[in-house]
């Protein structure tokens, strides 16, 4: 039972197989057109590029999504949230909602 499962004439094992391949190239194909997209942006500002990280700078992608991830949003504790603030977020909203109300 568990090796005809496993074999490529099982429809879910085939299923499977072609979402990793799929997944797979989805994700190389980013690394790889962001890596060039940072270097033809490096020609074109006449700068070096991202050489700094890995060979060649094949590993400045994952560095970027880290940095990314890590970034927290700061606010002092000392903040005021005047009436300015509360007038414009309702302002956005009442626009929307009548926006929306013309659109039926």
């Amino acid at each position: 039972m568990n090796a005809d499962i496993l074999s490529l004439s099982y429809p879910l094992t085939r299923l499977v197989l072609w979402l990793v391949l799929i997944f797979a190239f989805i994700g190389l194909n980013a690394l790889i057109l962001v890596w060039v997209e940072r270097k033809v942006a490096g020609y074109v500002q006449l700068r070096p590029g991202p050489l700094h990280v890995g060979p060649i700078g094949l590993l400045q992608p994952l560095v970027d999504a880290i940095k990314l991830m890590a970034k927290q949003l700061v606010t002092p504790a000392c903040r005021r949230q005047g009436p300015v603030l509360g007038r414009a977020a309702f302002g956005l909203r009442a626009g929307h909602g009548l926006l929306f109300a013309t659109a039926l």
